[in-house]
């Protein structure tokens, strides 16, 4: 299992209801089954908008758990899911943070990626939204630390 972490100000709820990203045709119903495995998307989508953004660069991490199997089962899935949130929030109490995760299983195998041509594999995958809000103390949520200092550990 890969993990890749990204960050953002807003946007990530509509793209894993559409699927839309730049130079991508197919919406995400053509694209993936998903299947949601924590949290509630509505609930984390209204606890990024309520960050106050004009004062922040980024409201939420974007976690990509990949596999390297096509045939993997939700419960294995899940139990790595699990597996992973329980290090990467080891720190923080439940009722400190807001998670959001789903499964997305490839309905598309493989696509031509247009600018190189190349045939790009698709595997299942987890996508992980924390907000980057504590909302017991409605201060910044950091589970990584400094994560350039950690990306061997994830």
């Amino acid at each position: 299992m890969l993990a890749r972490v990204t960050s953002g100000k807003s946007g990530i709820v509509e793209y894993l209801q559409t699927g839309q990203k730049s130079g991508r045709e197919l919406s995400r119903d053509e694209l993936d089954n998903r299947v949601t495995i924590d949290g509630n998307i509505a609930i984390t989508d209204q606890v990024i908008k309520d960050m106050n953004q004009a004062e922040r660069n980024n409201n939420y991490l974007h976690i990509t758990l990949s596999f390297g199997e096509r045939e993997l089962n939700t419960d294995l899935i899940t139990k790595a899911y699990n597996d992973y949130k329980s290090s990467l929030m080891s720190a923080y109490d439940k009722e400190e943070y807001n998670i959001y995760a789903e499964i997305h299983y490839p309905k598309i195998k493989s696509y031509k990626d247009k600018k190189t041509g190349d045939m790009i594999e698709r595997f299942p995958h987890v996508h992980i939204v924390i907000p980057q809000k504590n909302l017991v103390t409605d201060k910044a949520l950091d589970p990584f630390g400094k994560y350039n200092n950690n990306i061997k550990y994830h």
